[in-house]
């Protein structure tokens, strides 16, 4: 299964991103063969030991919403769907704090920074908290923006991004095209003259919304990148002494011939 459908790929190529959208199929491939069919939390019966298994389950959860969150945007691209496309980016990048800002302190209980009450009870949140007040006697979830300034001081220290704090600076961009402001009303109209805009009901991605893409590319390789520490941590490997650092994704391409 392919992130985008022949129609998207096409309207991709035809933008100039054709590299960008081949690595986030690569990206779509290894999360794939990362997935699991089932977790037994129980293998290592412990407290600690059903914690991991807890960890795996958080792992495998986050693998499966992120695969899907990617499949839909490719959708979403071949739709010409420009808010689909920024709400599934944002949801993609919420997954990426969680995972990484767990990867965090899983690395700090390692190392003894914190204690395994706060490790499992921040695992826990992570897994079956909400913030819903529908629920009721619900575990309280950490809320995302905490997630995301933890994560991001993680890849910080990794120097695993070009630029400092990435999560939290694409999700202000993202965030800006979920809500009806102006970045997100402007969607639908061009100016053409002054006081006359002309509005797009069809739906058509412009040159300037496919630089969402670059957010899901981005996005999308902390994820990975991030993922396999997290495995790695479960399965006992450690961090990586030296990471490749990711690049944010350029602002130069092929002049787009039309979308």
């Amino acid at each position: 299964m392919n992130c985008f459908e022949p129609p998207a790929r096409r309207k991709l190529a035809r933008a100039g991103f054709d590299e960008i959208a081949a690595n986030i199929e690569r990206m779509h491939t290894r999360l794939l063969k990362q997935r699991q069919p089932m977790v037994n939390t129980m293998a290592n019966p412990s407290e600690e030991g059903v914690t991991v298994g807890m960890c795996f389950v958080l792992w495998q959860a986050g693998l499966h919403r992120t695969e899907r969150l990617l499949v839909s945007a490719g959708r979403a691209v071949g739709a010409g769907d420009v808010y689909g496309l920024a709400v599934l980016s944002r949801a993609l990048l919420e997954s990426t704090a969680v995972i990484a800002s767990i990867c965090a302190q899983m690395h700090q209980w390692a190392e003894g920074k914190i204690t395994y009450a706060e490790f499992d009870a921040s695992v826990t949140a992570a897994l079956v908290g909400s913030r819903s007040s529908v629920i009721q006697d619900g575990l309280q979830a950490t809320n995302i923006l905490t997630h995301i300034k933890r994560a991001d001081r993680f890849i910080d220290e990794r120097g695993l991004f070009l630029v400092t704090a990435p999560l939290a600076t694409m999700y202000d961009v993202m965030s800006e095209y979920a809500h009806p402001n102006m970045s997100s009303n402007s969607c639908a109209f061009q100016v053409e003259d002054a006081g006359v805009f002309r509005f797009d009901h069809g739906g058509t991605l412009r040159p300037g919304h496919l630089d969402l893409i670059g957010v899901l590319a981005s996005t999308a390789q902390i994820y990975t990148t991030v993922s396999d520490f997290f495995h790695g941590l479960l399965a006992g490997d450690g961090l990586p002494d030296q990471t490749a650092t990711i690049l944010p994704w350029p602002q130069t391409r092929k002049a787009p011939r039309g979308l």
